[in-house]
């Protein structure tokens, strides 16, 4: 797989603060070069090896999930701009009825998230 590899790290909380123990994540992005793993990416071929998506569940013991992957590339809007490099989450437990989408950014693209 090209790219630089990072480690994605994290917990889930409630909204009372109380740690999330058997939640599921499930990730997914585009590849270094901002492309995606799909049928319907039109911009040219994503790395062959790279999938593109993951799930894993926290750990009962703590919460901890974790992800081996690459940072992603940006990728373009319909207008021709470019997105800041991100990962979309997926986000279900119990007590979270339909799952909950969000995105995780990177700090050091300033330019880029601004």
């Amino acid at each position: 797989t090209l790219g630089e590899r990072i480690t994605v790290t994290g917990r889930i909380f409630d909204g009372a603060g109380a740690l999330v123990r058997d939640a599921v994540i499930e990730i997914w992005q585009a590849d270094s070069a901002g492309l995606y793993n799909s049928p319907s990416e039109m911009r040219g071929a994503a790395d062959p090896n790279f999938t593109g998506w993951g799930r894993c569940p926290t750990r009962a013991e703590d919460g901890v999930y974790s992800f081996e992957t690459v940072k992603p590339g940006r990728v373009p809007f319909k207008d021709g701009r470019r997105q800041a490099p991100h990962i979309t989450f997926w986000i279900v437990a119990r007590g979270i009825n339909i799952g909950l989408h969000t995105r995780m950014y990177f700090p050091e693209e300033t330019e880029a998230n601004a």
